[in-house]
């Protein structure tokens, strides 16, 4: 079934709405979708159902792209910036990628058999034909790679439907509305980052995008914003700089996820708008989210809240987290179409308070999780053992007040 897309709609109903905002750049819903379809229009050699990989930070051109890509039913492989070379190639021929777009920085690098350079909002040119504005939101549209408990990581394919079905969940609990503005400093590889687009889309709000995630980046940018998704340790940073607890207590709605929180942050935090919350890529963002209409303790900031409308939790024998959604994601590269109304068994431990709320206590395997970064301790202990004079090592996790969890060899 082919629907329209959310970005056309939007240009339609709020055609003169700020939709992006990146440093200078300012672009409305009905500049944006034209952009978009003008690109789109550009883009004909890519074929439906082909896999392109995009190698860049946050900005929006990156996002331009993402969507002129999904209206040819070409699929995004978006990658981790921070990995190697090595890990791109490993990714790309998972996913069956020829071609690449990358930004100028990640140009020469990416190991793509073709590497186009991503195009500039003042390169492209403005089409409103209105001839590609339907796109098939049950196929493939999105790949994120996880950064678990291999190497290289699992690619989750996500549909247009996983990820806006999660974006409409999301805003009937998230306060946001047209001119609100919600700050996207987590990077459009992860989807914490890239669902936020989807999200101010279908409220008809802002998406303020930045390619930095330091805690000193997103301080400089709270004056400018209504809602903020965050980490633990990039929440404590702030507090510790002058008017960053002030700043903070301004804004609508703070989304906590990615990492457990310690007590000493929950007790400093209980007064802010903070909502805990608990997700993964393979259920495009956060499936819960705790509620605002009480007044709270350090107690209900452990919890993750509760679960949005279409969501469905059961606790497995093994005190396994398994959910199914809507949102949960249509399968892993190189392994069968997961059947929609199969349980997800998430590999997180957890439980169901009393009030119905979801506590994630820790993971199954030994993944450590940082900062809401997932680390492979395999990884660093075969690191490790290439130094000369180590004969044996191994990597566990500590408890980090800043950073939730590290890793100690």
């Amino acid at each position: 079934m082919k629907d329209f897309c959310s970005l056309f709609i939007a240009s339609k109903e709020n055609p003169t709405g700020v939709a992006f905002r990146c440093g200078e750049k300012e672009l409305s819903f009905s500049e944006a979708e034209g952009l978009v379809e003008g690109l789109a229009s550009k883009l004909s050699q890519f074929e439906l159902g082909e896999r392109v990989s995009v190698l860049s930070r946050n900005s929006v051109e990156m996002v331009l792209l993402i969507f002129a890509l999904q209206r040819l039913g070409v699929s995004v492989v978006l990658h981790n910036t921070r990995l190697t070379v090595e890990d791109w190639k490993a990714q790309g021929e998972l996913a069956g990628v020829r071609h690449c777009f990358a930004s100028a920085e990640f140009l020469e690098a990416a190991p793509f058999e073709t590497v186009l350079l991503i195009p500039t909002c003042s390169e492209l040119s403005q089409t409103t034909c209105g001839e590609l504005c339907r796109t098939n939101y049950q196929k493939e549209a999105i790949v994120i790679f996880t950064s678990g408990s291999t190497g290289t990581g699992k690619g989750v394919r996500l549909s247009l439907e996983n990820l806006i079905s999660n974006a409409q969940a999301s805003n009937l609990v998230n306060d946001l509305a047209a001119g609100d503005c919600w700050l996207v400093s987590l990077p459009f590889y992860h989807v914490g980052g890239l669902c936020i687009v989807f999200r101010t889309i279908l409220a008809g709000a802002s998406a303020l995008i930045t390619d930095s995630q330091s805690a000193r980046e997103v301080f400089s940018q709270l004056a400018n914003v209504s809602h903020l998704s965050v980490v633990p340790s990039v929440l404590a940073d702030i507090l510790d700089f002058e008017g960053g607890y002030q700043r903070l207590s301004g804004l609508k709605n703070i989304l906590l996820g990615g990492a457990s929180a310690d007590s000493q942050l929950l007790e400093k935090i209980i007064k802010l708008p903070v909502r805990t919350s608990y997700g993964m890529s393979e259920t495009s963002s956060h499936i819960c989210m705790l509620e605002k209409n009480e007044v709270l303790k350090p107690a209900d900031l452990k919890t993750s809240g509760n679960l949005l409308q279409g969501v469905e939790i059961q606790i497995s024998k093994q005190d396994e987290i398994c959910i199914k959604s809507p949102s949960v994601f249509k399968g892993y590269l190189g392994e069968g179409e997961r059947a929609a109304d199969d349980w997800f068994f998430t590999g997180d431990l957890g439980s169901i308070d009393s009030k119905g709320r979801v506590i994630v206590e820790g993971r199954k395997d030994r993944t450590i999780i940082s900062g809401g970064e997932n680390i492979n301790p395999k990884q660093i202990e075969d690191l490790a053992l290439t130094c000369g004079g180590v004969r044996e090592v191994a990597v566990v996790g500590v408890v980090d007040l800043k950073w939730g969890m590290r890793p100690v060899l």
